[in-house]
């Protein structure tokens, strides 16, 4: 008899756990869980942002170079008033035509019509600016001019040979 009372009486629920099978257990809210997921989520958006997965250094590096052989190009075959200039400031370009009686902004091909093309998000010169003036024989002068241009991991240099203005 005395077995059987101990029985029941371990079966007994207490009033305060009646009906809550999770009385003493400790978790967290679904306001709490809510909430730390929005907080992920909202510094995973700013650290996306923030990095950039779409340079791709040597082919910006590639549109340079051919955005200056084709400014070299134009004052071959301009006529003899002309001087092409080149303008690189830290992370954009332009290509300026200038005569005795004005200067022009000139747009590149596939530059959508701009005269300035901008580099992408991270990819800039390191601070250089320069420019780069070509005669009517397609040199820069008697300087070699170089230029780098880093996406803040890897750095190429772009260099306009001295009097030939041979772009390797």
């Amino acid at each position: 008899m005395m077995r059987r009372r101990m029985m029941i009486h371990h079966l007994h629920m207490s009033p305060k756990a009646k009906g809550n099978y999770f009385f003493g257990v400790k978790g967290f809210t679904l306001i709490e869980i809510l909430a730390v997921l929005i907080l992920i989520s909202v510094i995973t958006a700013i650290a996306v942002g923030r990095m950039n997965f779409n340079v791709n250094l040597p082919a910006e590096t590639d549109k340079f170079k051919s955005n200056l052989r084709y400014a070299q190009h134009i004052a071959l075959s301009s006529d003899q008033n002309n001087m092409w200039s080149v303008t690189v400031a830290d992370r954009s370009y332009s290509l300026t035509r200038t005569n005795s009686t004005n200067s022009v902004n000139i747009p590149f091909p596939g530059g959508g019509g701009d005269s300035t093309i901008n580099f992408p998000g991270g990819v800039n010169t390191g601070g250089t600016s320069t420019v780069i003036n070509f005669d009517r024989w397609g040199s820069p002068g008697n300087t070699t001019i170089t230029i780098p241009m880093t996406d803040g991991i890897d750095t190429n240099v772009i260099t306009v040979t001295r009097r030939t203005g041979f772009i390797p």
